[in-house]
């Protein structure tokens, strides 16, 4: 294959007027068009004069090279979650986040995904209860 693209090459470059020194240069560009832009080793393809690493996966040459900080994102996202959800009834003086306006309490620092997301749910189920409960109970 690479023989016939010299071959290629050479005659277009001939045909040009550039000689075989021309054809030579030609050639080295082509390849290197080939080899920035191939597949890279994780199956995606993209431009490696532009990425150091796939923009994809984040994979060079097989390593992953995302570096992830999962006990600081674990915190930052409770932070948001616990703001969005609780707003200004959030406890949060020290550091806390913690809501207690009903039960089951939510302490968003400390508790488990899985209560926080039990917690919440309780509170929904309680709250479409009480909101039934109310209108069944209303006067007309």
């Amino acid at each position: 294959m690479k023989t016939d693209a010299i071959r290629t090459c050479i005659q277009r470059c001939h045909s040009y007027g550039m000689g075989i020194r021309g054809a030579e240069e030609g050639l080295a560009a082509m390849e290197a068009e080939i080899e920035a832009t191939k597949q890279g080793g994780c199956g995606h393809n993209y431009d490696r004069r532009e990425w150091d690493a796939c923009p994809v996966c984040a994979m060079k040459n097989g390593v992953s090279v995302r570096i992830y900080n999962i006990e600081a994102e674990n915190a930052a996202l409770r932070e948001v979650l616990a703001f969005q959800y609780s707003g200004a009834a959030l406890y949060g003086d020290d550091g806390e986040l913690q809501d207690n306006r009903v039960p089951p309490f939510i302490d968003f620092k400390r508790d488990s995904v899985d209560y926080i997301c039990q917690a919440m749910r309780q509170r929904g189920i309680d709250v479409m209860e009480k909101e039934g409960s109310d209108e069944g109970s209303a006067t007309v």
